[in-house]
């Protein structure tokens, strides 16, 4: 795939196995589509207060891996910054199409129709 090319959840569910437990990426996933915790826990069969604690954890597991490899910042930032608004209570009129400016290479597509 090409730096330019849109990744969609198989590439990103890709992206994050490379430093995150399988379960940590299906959170992280889950959270991603369904675009809350509240949802994402009750796919998953979790506690809500799991869901953000792995969720902040794997964010951090990020950052962590990004010293070492900067390409993983962006995903980083993709999910910080969508906690950081579902946290503040949503956007209006839904999820934003790109949640960080410096994502480009890193457009999240649904590969559902």
């Amino acid at each position: 795939m090409a730096a330019s090319e849109p990744m969609g959840y198989e590439d990103l569910r890709g992206a994050l196995s490379k430093v995150l437990t399988p379960s940590d990426v299906g959170i992280l996933v889950s959270v991603w589509e369904l675009f809350g915790f509240q949802g994402a826990a009750e796919r998953l069969g979790l506690t809500e207060g799991r869901v953000r604690h792995r969720f902040f954890g794997s964010i951090k597991t990020l950052e962590r891996a990004a010293e070492r490899d900067p390409t993983l910042l962006p995903l980083r930032d993709v999910f910080l910054n969508l906690a950081r608004i579902i946290l503040s209570g949503g956007p209006e009129g839904g999820i934003p199409l790109c949640l960080s400016s410096g994502i480009s290479s890193f457009t999240i597509t649904s590969s559902r129709t």
